[in-house]
């Protein structure tokens, strides 16, 4: 229907021209009164009547002068000229000189009165005089052409008859130019009818010229809103310079109202240029739609000939004024044709998308067809002078209407688009949070079970674990425990009812001034951050819940912190209205107003904070939000880009004074303190044997605290109230459990952390962090470090015993498993130097009776002192492993008798437990391997032990065939299939403070390095 409706308006439009163009304005060309040798009866007209004449007819004509009208008129010179028509019959020359030439016309009427005349176009300079009296003028009639100056425009002239009569006399001037003369009618009524029509013109030109600003505007402000889409600025400015051409180029020339005195040269480098650039811009703005159905070489070369028309035209001196060969008709008839061009593309373009069905097309239809008649009575006016007066009006109207139509159907194809889009957006967040949900629940169990699973594997309930496997168990443990508050947060965020129920009391503000506090003594330590706490502890109590409240505080704190790289965080409260408000503000970098609205919804991010800062998911100010909700407050932001951002939110205030449970658990804590001094020094005593716990906890109260309960539970107790008392601690003590404060008065607690990582692994010494609240940006960092778990202060019994069970049964279980990994390695190296040694003294039975039997000495040595003894021994001390080791070597000293040159270097008090049979495999595999694979002059090896600043070196070396860089690779990847090296090489990775290095070159040795440093 819509197609049919528009395909009907454009017909019409085309009807309309035809009419318009063969017989519409027949009425300025043949009407029944017309003048008759110079006079013009009009006395039986109607003065009365809003009837206008056209002054069509025969005019005396003065060839080549201009007639004083005041003088007496001679018609001996004149002739008869028909108005309006071209005077170029009557100059058949080559327009060398400026045409001149008087125009009179007598009009004869019923009554004397206030007359007027409108003149259409006169080409191209004129003078009106009526009845002796110059009226007007447009441009400077003179029959030189230095004088001359042409000017385009309609205007009125008005007088008063005398005697009934009006004389108007029109001196003309034309130069350079085709069809001079009067071109098209003069419209004759009395003044009010001619005032009443040129206003009618005028505001009808405006107002189409007023919607294609309108259109303009409407066009531009969806570009800027829209994503940038090109084709709504091609709309807009193609509109833009529609507006100014009609302002320049209409038939009343609008421009003059702003701008009177400008000249015709000026007029026309406004004129032309933005018809074609609005013809340049429609054209990419049809392209930019119809991309497909266009032809992108052939619209370059359009766009190439338009822009080297606008520059032509743009200059205000004429190329037919300087050149005498190139006319003005020869210029215009070049210009109409040019611009043709792309209209007959815009044709076939639109065609071929009509054709199509392609969206929106109809309309675009109406306005090209518009477009194109009015294109074509433009051309007619220009090149031929045919009065196509109301014509262009129409045809712009219908433009503009075709083009209203197509914005308003864009309009709605958006609208419908983004109301479908919307409803998907709310089917899919409702299933979304559906799944979610769902999702949620359903990771619930097997989350638990992993937990679960991987805490029964670090206690080694179902056997002992390697070093390795413990610590990826660990990790397995610790991203299910991530994952497990990551679940929790989430539901939060999303407002799962039944998570988010909460008892609400009333609360004093202590609850958190003190978080602050702490949190003020780590940040100021840490990065260029001040922050200031300025809560009133005097302030009335709140209605809120203790844990929720601070988890709110703690959110507003961490992202101010985040967001802040230098300057102050101030958190205060004030009561306003009954309610009381908490506020965060820091001096960051603020959030941009656009992205204000939207700071609480889930998952969203800033995406300017996403490319500079490791952020989470979105989610911490959403569970702020509910959590404020929840108890009956309200939250806000206030802030400004680069500025700072201020977060504050509502709490009701208390209706009473009651303080609350919080104040009588503080004075309980503080009795059941008291109280724990004298039974933590007793059970301390009795605890001599029992596990080691090092306490680091600068508040005495705590710490007492804490002793008491692991005291009675069993536990040793060593007190540390300054980081720099650990060191000393660490030393002189065999330690299995640090429990460190985060707030130490003279260290930072990731430095303390790093310090003892130094020493010990994770496994060795476990370290439980204690803090009143976790940094998101600090637990990474920590746990990096080497923090084992975390527990909040103050810590509860039920909650403390069982996490420090938890570490002990991981620490012994990897005890138990390095035990029992280095007895496998034993197992597996005993039966392979056994089998070696045999071989070796049957080989010398054959040969020498002696040396077996001096061999077999040295075995049952072997059997005698190791054997038996090694069964319940992993580590052995050193010297047992050098006896071991000579013993062997004395072997195959005997074997190989003086062709083995053997070199010790002993330090006989360098004393350490070191794995048993590590030396001895490594001695065995550089004589079979290293010395005798391969025939060598000398083979020759050496045994080097010696002490250096608490570090037993030992090294083992021969003069052998060597080993090639890539099996070097391979031996210290742990990837080589010899016992000789690959049992001594892993029993040492389970050794802590040992290192092993391999050195070895082809054709010249090979060196080997163990340093084992003691623990003191």
């Amino acid at each position: 229907m819509r197609k049919k409706v528009v395909i009907i308006l454009s017909i019409m439009v085309i009807l309309f021209f035809i009419i318009s163009i063969i017989g519409g304005a027949s009425k300025y060309w043949k009407q029944e009164i017309t003048a008759e040798q110079g006079v013009l009866d009009l006395t039986d007209y109607n003065v009365e009547s809003n009837e206008m004449i056209v002054l069509n007819g025969e005019w005396q004509f003065y060839k080549g002068q201009f007639l004083d009208p005041a003088s007496a008129v001679n018609t001996s010179n004149s002739g008869y000229i028909d108005v309006p028509a071209s005077w170029d019959e009557r100059y058949p020359s080559l327009k060398e000189d400026v045409e001149v030439g008087t125009y009179r016309l007598v009009i004869q009427l019923p009554e004397d009165g206030n007359y007027g005349i409108r003149v259409n176009m006169i080409r191209n300079a004129s003078n009106v005089f009526i009845n002796g009296v110059e009226a007007n003028e447009q441009g400077k009639v003179s029959t030189e052409s230095t004088e001359y100056q042409y000017r385009q425009g309609k205007y009125e002239a008005y007088g008063q008859s005398d005697n009934k009569e009006m004389e108007i006399m029109i001196h003309v001037a034309n130069y350079q130019h085709p069809n001079g003369g009067i071109i098209k009618p003069i419209i004759f009524g009395n003044e009010e009818q001619i005032e009443l029509l040129a206003d009618r013109n005028k505001m009808m030109e405006g107002f189409v010229l007023s919607g294609f600003v309108l259109l303009a505007i409407i066009a531009f402000s969806n570009f800027i809103q829209q994503n940038k889409s090109r084709h709504e600025l091609y709309f807009a400015l193609s509109s833009l310079l529609l507006a100014v051409y009609i302002a320049a180029g209409g038939n009343e020339k609008l421009i003059y109202l702003l701008f009177p005195n400008l000249s015709n040269s000026n007029l026309l480098s406004i004129q032309l240029p933005s018809a074609i650039l609005f013809t340049l811009f429609f054209l990419l703005f049809i392209y930019s739609l119809f991309r497909k159905y266009a032809n992108l070489y052939i619209v370059k070369v359009l766009v190439i000939l338009l822009i080297l028309q606008v520059v032509y035209h743009a200059v205000p001196i004429r190329i037919f004024e300087v050149v005498p060969f190139i006319t003005l008709e020869s210029g215009l008839v070049y210009f109409v044709i040019l611009i043709s061009l792309p209209y007959l593309y815009f044709i076939f373009i639109l065609f071929k998308a009509f054709r199509d069905r392609a969206e929106g097309i109809e309309y675009l239809m109406l306005v090209v067809t518009s477009l194109i008649c009015y294109a074509i009575a433009l051309s007619l006016d220009l090149l031929f002078g045919i009065h196509v007066d109301q014509l262009t009006i129409f045809s712009l109207f219908f433009m503009g209407l075709g083009f209203s139509f197509y914005i308003s159907y864009r309009r709605r194809l958006i609208f419908e688009k983004l109301d479908r889009l919307s409803l998907d957006l709310l089917t899919q967040e409702q299933l979304k949070e559906e799944s979610l949900f769902k999702t949620s629940k359903e990771l619930d169990r097997p989350i638990d079970d992993i937990i679960q699973s991987s805490t029964i594997l670090m206690k080694g309930e179902s056997g002992p674990l390697k070093m390795q496997q413990q610590e990826l168990v660990y990790d397995v443990k610790n991203n299910a425990d991530k994952l497990a508050q990551l679940l929790e947060n989430f539901r939060n965020a999303m407002g799962d009812k039944e998570q988010l129920t909460i008892k609400i009391e009333p609360l004093h503000l202590k609850v958190i001034n003190e978080m602050v506090d702490d949190m003020s003594l780590h940040v100021n330590n840490s990065v260029e951050v001040v922050i200031e706490n300025r809560l009133a502890m005097d302030s009335p109590l709140v209605m809120a819940n203790e844990n929720s409240l601070k988890q709110v505080i703690l959110q507003l704190l961490e992202n101010a912190i985040e967001n802040t790289e230098s300057g102050k965080i101030v958190v205060e409260n004030k009561v306003i209205n009954q309610m009381m408000h908490l506020s965060v503000e820091d001096t960051g970098k603020g959030i941009q107003e656009k992205y204000i609205p939207y700071v609480f919804d889930t998952f969203f991010q800033i995406p300017e904070a996403q490319k500079t800062t490791s952020s989470g998911m979105g989610l911490g100010l959403t569970i702020t939000k509910n959590f404020v909700t929840l108890m009956h407050g309200e939250i806000w932001v206030e802030s400004s880009s680069a500025k700072g951002t201020r977060i504050t939110f509502t709490l009701p205030i208390a209706e009473t004074n009651q303080e609350g449970e919080w104040l009588t658990q503080e004075k309980e804590m503080a009795k059941k303190g008291s109280e724990e001094v004298s039974l933590s020094e007793q059970t301390e005593k009795e605890a001599i044997d029992a596990k080691v716990i090092l306490i680091a906890d600068s508040d005495p109260d705590h710490f007492l605290h804490l002793s008491f309960i692991l005291s009675q539970s069993g536990y040793r107790v060593i007190a540390a109230h300054k980081g720099a008392d650990m060191d000393g601690f660490l030393k002189r003590e065999s330690i299995h459990l640090a429990v460190i404060d985060i707030k130490m008065p003279d260290i930072s607690s990731l430095a303390l952390i790093n310090t003892i990582r130094q020493e010990y692994n994770q496994v060795e010494l476990p370290i439980l962090l204690l803090s009143p609240f976790i940094l998101k940006t600090d637990k990474s960092s920590l746990l990096q470090a080497g923090v084992n778990d975390f527990m909040r202060k103050p810590v509860a019994e039920n909650e403390l015993l069982p996490k420090i069970q938890s570490l002990f049964a991981v620490q012994d279980a990897v005890e138990q498993s390095i035990t029992n990994e280095l007895k496998a390695y034993h197992a597996q190296i005993t039966p392979h130097f056994l089998f070696n040694t045999l071989n070796t003294i049957i080989a010398l039975s054959y040969k020498d009776g002696d040396k077996s039997r001096e061999a077999l000495s040295y075995l049952s040595i072997y059997f005698r002192a190791k054997l038996n003894y090694q069964k319940q021994q992993s580590l052995v001390p050193l010297d047992d492993e050098i006896e071991l080791v000579q013993a062997y070597l004395a072997i195959e000293k005997l074997r190989f008798g003086d062709r083995l040159t053997i070199h010790y270097n002993i330090d006989e008090q360098a004393q350490i437990l070191i794995p048993s049979m590590t030396i001895q495999p490594l001695v065995e595999n550089a004589i079979q391997h290293g010395l005798f694979a391969k025939p060598i002059d000398e083979p020759t090896f050496s045994l080097s032990i010696k002490e250096e600043e608490d570090v037993i070196v030992i090294r083992v070396e021969d003069n052998g065939v060597g080993i090639p860089k890539e099996k070097q690779e391979q031996l210290l990847r742990g990837e080589s299939q010899r016992f000789g090296f690959k049992n001594p090489f892993a029993k040492l990775t389970l050794i802590k403070n040992a290192t092993f290095e391999l050195e070895s070159e082809e054709g010249k040795g090979t060196r080997i390095w163990i340093r084992l440093k003691r623990n003191g």
